[in-house]
Parts: C-alpha cells; sequence; structure tokens
C-alpha cells in the first residue's frame, strides 16, 4: 500500500471519530485512546494474516518432503497405475516406487499394486514369484498378498511366490523379518533371515528350512544378488530351494586293462538301433513345468470340450486356471462354468466362482458380475480360504458398479470380519459419517 493511501485512510479514520466525539462532547484523551485501539486491532489482523502465511508456507515445504508424498511407480521406466494388473514378460518386469523400494516379478508372474499411500502399499500377487527389497522409514507399512496368505514387512529383502495350480505359498527370506498370516493357519508366524518356508491350505505340512551359516566374508564389493543362491545339492523347486541330496555311492572298481588284444574292428557297420517315438507331453505335464501356453495348446488338439465333459473336479479346476494363465479367459470361464455345473457343492466348485470374479473384475472390468460372483462364493464358503480377499473384493466391485448403499453394507461386514485386513482403510473411507 502506498504513503498517500495509508494516509488517506488515516483522514478518513480521525474525520469519523472527530465527528462522533463532537456528536457526544468526549475529550481529546478519549479520542486518541480510540484511534491507538484501531491502530492496534487493525496491527493484529495484519499479524493474523502473517501467521496464516506462514502456516501456508509450512505446509507447501512439509508436502514437499518425500515421505508426506503418496507413493509413485514406475513398470519398466513408465508410471504405472494402483489397482491395474501387470504381467511379466520373458526375463520378468522391474517395477520401482519413488521411496526405493523395488519390485521384481518373474518370468510369467502376474501382480497388481493396490492400496498405495505415502506410507507403502499391498503388492497383490495373483501367480508366480516376486522379489522385494522394501526400504524400511518410519511408519513404513507394506504387504504382500498371495492367495489366502499375507505377508506383513516394514522393511527387508525375500521373494515370495504363489503356485496357484497346487495352491501353494512359498518364501523366502533374505535380510529382516515378516509376519505370515492366513485365515487357513490359525497363528501368525514369524519369519527372520535365512529361513525359507512353503506351506499350503489343503492338509499340506508346513516345511521350514532354518538359516545356513554366513560363508566367510569376501573381499567383492558387488551387491549382493536379490535372492542368494543356495548350494548345489540337488534339483531345485522354481523358488530355487535345494531338493534332498542323492544318497552318495562309492565309485566303482574299475576293472584292470585286459591282457587281450582287443578285437579288430569290423568292415560292416552295426545296423542303428531303431528309435524309439517319444510321446508329446500332455497338458498335465506341460502344466507341472509351468508352461501354460503349450498346455493350452495341448488341451485344445486333445478337444476342450471334451475334457470339460469328462474331467473330474481337480482336473477341472486345474484346467481353468490353465486356461486363464495362458491369457485364454474365454476357456477358463468355460472350464470353470463346467465345474459349477457338474460338480455342486464342491469345495472346488465354490473357489471357482471366486475365480470367476476375479476374471469378470480384472479382465472383462464387468464389476456387477463380479460383485455376482464374489457373492455367490461368499455364501457358499463364508469361511473359505478366499472369504476375506472376497469380501474385500466385493466392497469394490459394488462401489464401481454404482452401487453405493450395498458397497456400504459390504464395507460394514467387512470392519467387523476383519479388522485389520488389506481392505480395511477403504472399508472405512465408505463407512465414515
Amino acid at each position: 500500500m502506498t504513503e498517500p493511501t495509508k494516509l488517506f485512510e488515516l483522514g478518513q479514520i480521525a474525520a469519523e471519530e472527530q465527528d462522533r466525539q463532537l456528536a457526544q462532547l468526549d475529550t481529546l484523551a478519549q479520542v486518541r485512546e480510540r484511534l491507538a485501539q484501531r491502530k492496534r486491532r487493525r496491527g493484529g489482523q495484519g499479524a493474523l494474516l502473517v501467521l496464516a502465511a506462514s502456516a501456508a508456507a509450512l505446509a507447501l515445504l512439509w508436502w514437499a518432503q518425500p515421505g508426506s508424498r503418496p507413493l509413485r511407480f514406475e513398470v519398466a521406466g513408465r508410471p504405472g497405475a494402483s489397482d491395474a494388473w501387470i504381467a511379466a514378460p520373458e526375463g520378468g518386469l522391474p517395477v520401482r516406487f519413488s521411496d526405493g523400494t523395488t519390485l521384481h516379478l518373474a518370468s510369467s508372474a502376474q501382480a497388481r499394486i493396490a492400496d498405495i499411500d505415502r506410507k507403502g502399499a499391498r503388492v497383490v500377487l495373483e501367480r508366480g514369484r516376486a522379489e522385494l527389497a522394501v526400504v524400511h522409514r518410519p511408519g513404513t507399512r507394506w504387504s504382500v498378498s498371495a492367495g489366502p496368505f499375507e505377508v506383513k514387512v516394514t522393511g527387508t529383502r525375500f521373494s515370495v511366490e504363489w503356485d496357484a495350480s497346487q495352491e501353494l505359498f512359498h518364501l523366502n527370506m533374505v535380510e529382516g523379518s515378516v509376519e505370515v498370516s492366513s485365515l487357513c493357519h490359525r497363528e501368525k508366524r514369524r519369519f527372520t533371515a535365512g529361513e525359507r518356508v512353503s506351506m499350503g491350505c489343503k492338509n499340506t505340512p508346513t516345511s521350514v528350512v532354518a538359516p545356513e551359516p554366513s560363508p566367510a566374508p569376501t573381499s567383492s564389493t558387488h551387491e549382493p544378488p536379490l535372492v542368494p543362491s543356495a548350494p548345489t545339492v540337488g534339483p531345485r523347486s522354481p523358488l530355487g530351494l535345494p531338493s534332498l541330496p542323492a544318497a552318495s555311492n562309492p565309485e566303482p572298481f574299475k576293472s584292470a586293462p585286459s591282457a587281450q588284444p582287443a578285437p579288430a574292428a569290423s568292415t560292416v557297420s552295426p545296423a542303428p538301433p531303431a528309435s524309439a517315438e517319444v510321446p508329446e507331453p500332455s497338458w498335465k505335464e506341460l502344466t507341472a513345468a509351468r508352461r501354460y501356453r503349450e498346455a493350452m495348446d495341448a488341451a485344445n488338439a486333445r478337444g476342450f470340450d471334451q475334457l470339460c465333459n469328462t474331467l473330474d473336479a481337480g482336473d477341472l479346476s486345474l484346467l481353468g486356471d490353465v486356461a486363464r494363465f495362458s491369457g485364454d479367459t474365454g476357456r477358463a470361464r468355460q472350464a470353470l462354468t463346467a465345474l459349477r455345473r457338474r460338480f455342486p457343492g464342491d469345495a472346488r466348485s465354490a473357489a471357482s466362482a471366486f475365480t470367476l470374479g476375479r476374471i469378470a473384475f480384472d479382465q472383462q472390468h464387468s464389476y456387477g458380475d463380479a460383485a455376482g460372483w464374489f457373492s455367490t462364493y461368499l455364501n457358499e464358503q463364508p469361511s473359505g480360504p478366499f472369504a476375506q480377499e472376497a469380501l474385500g473384493r466385493l466392497i469394490e466391485a459394488r462401489q464401481r458398479s454404482g452401487d453405493l448403499e450395498g458397497a456400504h453394507h459390504a464395507a460394514q461386514q467387512y470392519l467387523l470380519r476383519f479388522p485389520g485386513g488389506a481392505h480395511e482403510p477403504f472399508a472405512r473411507k465408505l463407512t465414515a459419517p
């Protein structure tokens, strides 16, 4: 404000006060006191404006700090979108977060980044292996959901694998510790660096490998790999766990050299042995080798429709997984609906409803159909191994389909049944007054 403007406003104030005092016959001292009070009030308002501006500047500085913004991530160098499925090609796929955390999806693995905020994110691993190196910061909150299993972590390095066809969960710890929980296991379990674990829900015994002794330090300055290689003692599982070594046999005795001269070579070459015809591997053998596209080709060659009408419940469920993993959504729906039609009441039939819900949600973006399938699974198996994930996905499906009342009801049910679950923040947001 310029000096003439200030003088003009001061003159107006003095004139107003002079008229008021003349009307009330106040003394000159009273006039001066009122003028001083008016100036103090104007100065107080200025101070409030200065304080407000300072608070805004501090808020801007706070927002500029790395730990105050929601995390961002890149997939193979390109900006990633939360809740979008990421499918890794041959050779794997790197995912990098703005806080320095890294995620590497192995070949053919499929995952999505959900519930991302400034403290961390939830990685939903549908199939395959993922390797993570989580950077620890105050308040860090990361988790990995793999089938009915959930891994909670603050800052560590580990790899996790979900074998959907066998419903087996594998964990390989490199650094730090994590907590693993599941609806099919009563207690939560903590695993530390060097431990490896394999577990499932179908009465599969839990296998834990204790940490190996640390090797002697070397002078190498190279950064160690994310998943250290174990000693080669036998065939390895897909996670790299060594099998038990075969029994060592003593070296066979070598026969002494014969004193007899070697027979003369025949001038007539013997006929080569007839080569036995090697049968083509079946679709199940190709599935066991994780060659899903080839397994799907073999199933089609065998007659996919016939397989849907003749396979038992277990193989029919496996056939649906093969179709999904090969990218043939239509065939996957055909196999899973055949499973439900032919084996009503079977637990695998109920599980196929959950899988059909995921197909409708993730591949077809048909959120109304997805909500129907998730509801079907929860009605058939309210305490099944996928109940927590199904109820959480039901909230999302109803909300995206526009059924806000249904989403609100599902969110209330989720908070009652699964407090602290992966969908709790989203459920609380929908139920907030």
